[in-house]
């Protein structure tokens, strides 16, 4: 074995005679000396920490803001509007005479008319004069139903505004309470 190691010794010394060298990797030349100089990058011309025109995602970023500002103050705006148009409807409520515990037939009959009227009036300023002038009896209760979404009118306890409303005293009448309460319920609906 011993002869083995310095036959491969002597042909590694052989070797590094004939040019071919196995080198130390501490005694080996740098391999980039012989490298030229670096090409350096031209600088980026910048004027300080702001650089037009912006990148595209800025833009786009900046559209998204615009719209979203648009659209919340026409949210808020359509919301004023509907919350002031409701309260001025109510309003119409409010020249209803209020009734006192046990009323008479008399009184319960002008709170009725009243509240035909405010409705009235209501649908007026809302849908025009074209469309509900004219409108009595059968026709007013299915209008009232019709806009309203729901059937008080014609089926229930609203049918007090179509059946009598032009006769002295006003039979039948139904809790003036809910009347009130189904004709709040139309103006929600409508507003």
């Amino acid at each position: 074995m011993k002869k083995r190691i310095n036959s491969y010794i002597a042909g590694l010394l052989t070797l590094s005679h004939t040019g071919f060298s196995i080198a130390n990797p501490m005694q080996q030349a740098d391999p980039l000396a012989n490298l030229g100089p670096l090409i350096e990058a031209a600088p980026i011309a910048t004027s300080g920490p702001f650089v037009w025109p912006p990148a595209l995602g800025w833009w786009v970023s900046l559209v998204l803001i615009i719209a979203s500002i648009i659209s919340i103050s026409w949210l808020i705006k359509k919301s004023y509007a509907k919350k002031q148009v409701r309260a001025r409807y109510y309003g119409a409520f409010s020249k209803v005479n209020l009734l006192k515990s046990n009323p008479t037939e008399e009184e319960q009959s002008t709170y009725v008319r009243q509240l035909n009227q405010a409705i009235k009036a209501i649908a007026l300023e809302r849908f025009g004069n074209k469309e509900v002038a004219t409108l009595s009896g059968q026709a007013w209760l299915e209008f009232l139903d019709t806009t309203g979404k729901c059937n008080h009118f014609t089926n229930g306890s609203g049918q007090v505004f179509g059946k009598s409303m032009y006769q002295p005293t006003i039979k039948n009448i139904p809790d003036c309470d809910h009347l009130m309460t189904i004709c709040q319920d139309w103006v929600k609906e409508i507003s």
